[in-house]
Protein backbone atom coordinates (compact mmCIF):
# COMPACT_ATOMS: atom_id res chain seq x y z
CA UNK A 1 0.00 0.00 0.00
CA UNK A 2 2.62 2.70 0.96
CA UNK A 3 4.61 1.90 -2.65
CA UNK A 4 1.42 2.48 -4.21
CA UNK A 5 1.06 5.72 -2.78
CA UNK A 6 4.57 6.77 -3.26
CA UNK A 7 3.78 6.18 -6.97
CA UNK A 8 0.80 8.00 -7.49
CA UNK A 9 2.45 11.03 -5.17
CA UNK A 10 5.37 11.07 -7.51
CA UNK A 11 4.75 9.61 -10.69
CA UNK A 12 1.48 8.97 -11.63
CA UNK A 13 -1.98 9.40 -10.00
CA UNK A 14 -4.07 7.70 -12.88
CA UNK A 15 -7.45 4.71 -13.22
CA UNK A 16 -5.37 3.42 -15.63
CA UNK A 17 -2.65 2.25 -13.67
CA UNK A 18 -3.43 -0.55 -11.81
CA UNK A 19 -1.67 -2.75 -8.91
CA UNK A 20 -1.60 -6.11 -8.64
CA UNK A 21 -0.04 -7.72 -5.82
CA UNK A 22 1.71 -10.83 -7.11
CA UNK A 23 1.77 -14.25 -5.98
CA UNK A 24 4.28 -17.00 -5.65
CA UNK A 25 8.26 -16.70 -5.14
CA UNK A 26 10.93 -14.90 -7.74
CA UNK A 27 12.19 -17.18 -10.29
CA UNK A 28 15.74 -16.12 -11.79
CA UNK A 29 16.00 -16.78 -15.74
CA UNK A 30 19.52 -17.40 -16.86
CA UNK A 31 20.08 -17.06 -20.87
CA UNK A 32 23.53 -18.12 -22.15
CA UNK A 33 24.92 -17.39 -25.74
CA UNK A 34 27.35 -18.71 -28.09
CA UNK A 35 30.52 -17.27 -26.74
CA UNK A 36 29.32 -16.41 -23.29
CA UNK A 37 31.71 -17.00 -20.35
CA UNK A 38 30.93 -19.83 -18.42
CA UNK A 39 33.14 -21.07 -14.49
CA UNK A 40 33.11 -23.48 -12.19
CA UNK A 41 32.94 -23.06 -8.42
CA UNK A 42 36.96 -23.37 -8.44
CA UNK A 43 36.42 -19.85 -10.76
CA UNK A 44 38.23 -21.65 -13.81
CA UNK A 45 36.58 -20.13 -16.61
CA UNK A 46 35.81 -21.04 -20.19
CA UNK A 47 33.21 -20.39 -22.90
CA UNK A 48 29.97 -21.88 -24.24
CA UNK A 49 30.01 -22.60 -27.94
CA UNK A 50 26.58 -23.99 -28.87
CA UNK A 51 23.54 -25.36 -27.51
CA UNK A 52 22.56 -28.82 -28.02
CA UNK A 53 20.54 -31.77 -26.96
CA UNK A 54 20.96 -35.38 -25.77
CA UNK A 55 20.36 -37.79 -29.08
CA UNK A 56 19.12 -40.65 -26.81
CA UNK A 57 16.07 -38.83 -25.13
CA UNK A 58 16.46 -35.25 -26.16
CA UNK A 59 17.71 -33.59 -22.84
CA UNK A 60 18.46 -30.30 -23.51
CA UNK A 61 21.93 -28.30 -22.92
CA UNK A 62 24.44 -26.61 -24.54
CA UNK A 63 28.70 -27.69 -25.49
CA UNK A 64 32.02 -26.60 -24.23
CA UNK A 65 35.41 -27.70 -23.41
CA UNK A 66 36.29 -30.93 -22.13
CA UNK A 67 39.68 -30.06 -20.63
CA UNK A 68 38.15 -27.10 -18.13
CA UNK A 69 34.46 -28.83 -17.29
CA UNK A 70 35.53 -32.67 -16.64
CA UNK A 71 32.38 -35.03 -16.01
CA UNK A 72 30.02 -34.03 -12.91
CA UNK A 73 31.25 -30.97 -12.26
CA UNK A 74 28.77 -27.98 -12.02
CA UNK A 75 28.64 -25.08 -13.86
CA UNK A 76 27.85 -21.38 -13.22
CA UNK A 77 27.24 -18.30 -15.47
CA UNK A 78 28.33 -15.44 -13.37
CA UNK A 79 27.88 -17.02 -9.73
CA UNK A 80 24.87 -19.19 -10.94
CA UNK A 81 24.15 -22.59 -10.91
CA UNK A 82 23.18 -23.83 -14.43
CA UNK A 83 23.80 -27.16 -15.03
CA UNK A 84 26.45 -30.17 -14.86
CA UNK A 85 28.29 -31.98 -16.88
CA UNK A 86 26.50 -34.91 -18.19
CA UNK A 87 29.55 -35.99 -20.71
CA UNK A 88 33.14 -34.93 -21.02
CA UNK A 89 36.06 -35.97 -23.43
CA UNK A 90 39.76 -34.99 -23.98
CA UNK A 91 40.55 -37.44 -26.58
CA UNK A 92 40.74 -38.95 -29.64
CA UNK A 93 38.97 -36.39 -32.45
CA UNK A 94 37.30 -33.87 -29.57
CA UNK A 95 38.10 -31.52 -26.20
CA UNK A 96 34.61 -30.74 -25.43
CA UNK A 97 31.97 -31.54 -22.99
CA UNK A 98 28.06 -31.32 -22.94
CA UNK A 99 26.59 -29.90 -20.09
CA UNK A 100 22.91 -30.17 -19.03
CA UNK A 101 20.71 -27.64 -18.40
CA UNK A 102 19.89 -26.94 -14.73
CA UNK A 103 16.02 -26.08 -14.54
CA UNK A 104 15.52 -25.80 -18.02
CA UNK A 105 13.59 -23.83 -18.84
CA UNK A 106 14.00 -21.18 -16.44
CA UNK A 107 18.23 -21.51 -17.15
CA UNK A 108 18.36 -21.51 -21.07
CA UNK A 109 20.30 -21.47 -24.03
CA UNK A 110 19.78 -19.37 -27.68
CA UNK A 111 21.58 -19.52 -30.66
CA UNK A 112 22.25 -15.74 -30.54
CA UNK A 113 26.14 -15.18 -30.84
CA UNK A 114 26.95 -12.47 -28.05
CA UNK A 115 23.16 -12.39 -27.83
CA UNK A 116 22.92 -10.58 -31.27
CA UNK A 117 23.54 -12.69 -34.62
CA UNK A 118 21.98 -15.50 -35.33
CA UNK A 119 23.93 -18.91 -35.29
CA UNK A 120 22.73 -21.28 -38.14
CA UNK A 121 21.97 -25.00 -36.80
CA UNK A 122 23.62 -26.28 -39.75
CA UNK A 123 27.20 -27.17 -39.22
CA UNK A 124 30.60 -26.92 -41.74
CA UNK A 125 34.11 -28.15 -42.21
CA UNK A 126 35.82 -25.12 -44.24
CA UNK A 127 38.88 -25.51 -46.16
CA UNK A 128 42.33 -24.29 -45.94
CA UNK A 129 42.07 -20.45 -46.10
CA UNK A 130 38.67 -19.77 -45.15
CA UNK A 131 38.02 -16.85 -42.81
CA UNK A 132 36.73 -18.13 -39.95
CA UNK A 133 35.51 -16.45 -36.55
CA UNK A 134 35.80 -16.97 -32.98
CA UNK A 135 33.40 -15.77 -30.00
CA UNK A 136 34.49 -16.63 -26.22
CA UNK A 137 34.74 -15.45 -22.74
CA UNK A 138 37.55 -12.85 -23.60
CA UNK A 139 38.26 -12.76 -27.43
CA UNK A 140 35.87 -11.95 -30.44
CA UNK A 141 38.31 -12.23 -33.52
CA UNK A 142 38.97 -13.68 -36.91
CA UNK A 143 41.54 -15.82 -38.37
CA UNK A 144 42.34 -18.38 -41.74
CA UNK A 145 42.44 -21.81 -41.27
CA UNK A 146 45.74 -23.26 -41.89
CA UNK A 147 45.63 -26.98 -41.55
CA UNK A 148 42.63 -29.34 -41.24
CA UNK A 149 44.17 -32.51 -40.46
CA UNK A 150 46.53 -31.50 -37.42
CA UNK A 151 47.35 -33.69 -34.49
CA UNK A 152 48.63 -32.59 -30.92
CA UNK A 153 49.99 -33.09 -27.91
CA UNK A 154 48.61 -31.96 -24.74
CA UNK A 155 51.53 -31.41 -21.41
CA UNK A 156 49.55 -33.98 -20.23
CA UNK A 157 50.40 -36.43 -22.63
CA UNK A 158 46.69 -36.50 -24.14
CA UNK A 159 47.16 -37.05 -28.33
CA UNK A 160 44.19 -34.93 -29.70
CA UNK A 161 44.32 -35.97 -33.92
CA UNK A 162 42.16 -34.77 -36.86
CA UNK A 163 41.85 -31.03 -35.25
CA UNK A 164 42.16 -27.91 -37.37
CA UNK A 165 45.01 -24.99 -36.70
CA UNK A 166 43.78 -21.50 -37.96
CA UNK A 167 45.59 -18.03 -36.80
CA UNK A 168 42.69 -16.22 -34.85
CA UNK A 169 43.62 -15.06 -31.79
CA UNK A 170 42.44 -16.83 -28.33
CA UNK A 171 43.19 -16.69 -24.67
CA UNK A 172 42.65 -18.55 -21.23
CA UNK A 173 38.90 -18.76 -20.80
CA UNK A 174 37.84 -18.78 -24.60
CA UNK A 175 38.43 -22.77 -24.31
CA UNK A 176 35.15 -23.94 -25.50
CA UNK A 177 34.23 -20.75 -27.37
CA UNK A 178 32.28 -21.42 -30.75
CA UNK A 179 34.00 -21.01 -33.79
CA UNK A 180 32.10 -20.03 -37.20
CA UNK A 181 31.88 -19.23 -40.72
CA UNK A 182 30.48 -16.25 -42.27
CA UNK A 183 28.52 -16.32 -45.49
CA UNK A 184 27.59 -12.73 -46.67
CA UNK A 185 25.34 -14.21 -49.76
CA UNK A 186 22.92 -15.54 -47.74
CA UNK A 187 23.49 -14.02 -44.24
CA UNK A 188 24.18 -17.52 -42.32
CA UNK A 189 26.78 -18.16 -39.89
CA UNK A 190 27.28 -22.05 -39.54
CA UNK A 191 28.49 -24.17 -36.60
CA UNK A 192 32.18 -24.93 -37.21
CA UNK A 193 33.86 -26.40 -34.05
CA UNK A 194 34.63 -25.42 -30.66
CA UNK A 195 37.45 -23.86 -29.46
CA UNK A 196 40.75 -26.12 -27.57
CA UNK A 197 43.67 -23.98 -27.20
CA UNK A 198 46.69 -22.31 -28.26
CA UNK A 199 50.22 -23.25 -29.16
CA UNK A 200 53.16 -21.84 -30.63
CA UNK A 201 51.24 -18.99 -31.94
CA UNK A 202 48.55 -21.68 -33.60
CA UNK A 203 45.19 -21.76 -32.07
CA UNK A 204 43.47 -25.12 -32.43
CA UNK A 205 39.49 -26.27 -32.56
CA UNK A 206 37.70 -29.49 -33.12
CA UNK A 207 35.31 -29.85 -35.62
CA UNK A 208 31.85 -29.94 -34.55
CA UNK A 209 30.60 -32.56 -36.35
CA UNK A 210 33.08 -34.86 -34.50
CA UNK A 211 31.78 -33.30 -31.18
CA UNK A 212 28.34 -33.71 -31.82
CA UNK A 213 28.84 -38.01 -33.06
CA UNK A 214 31.66 -38.50 -30.23
CA UNK A 215 29.09 -36.95 -27.51
CA UNK A 216 25.94 -38.33 -28.69
CA UNK A 217 24.34 -35.06 -29.61
CA UNK A 218 22.14 -32.91 -32.10
CA UNK A 219 22.16 -28.98 -32.72
CA UNK A 220 18.70 -27.24 -32.34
Amino acid sequence: ILKEKEFKKYVVNSNAVKFIEATGKFISQIGINPGDNIEKIDANMGSMAFQAKRNSDGAIGFVSSGHVFYSNADVYRNNTYVGTVDKSTVGGNIDASFILLHDYPNNYTTNLIGGVNNLSTLTSLPGVGTTINIRGAYTQASGKILDTNVIIENEDGTTLYNLTSATYPAIKGDSGGIIYSYVSASNTRYTVGVHVGLKNSVTYYCKANNVLSALGLSRY
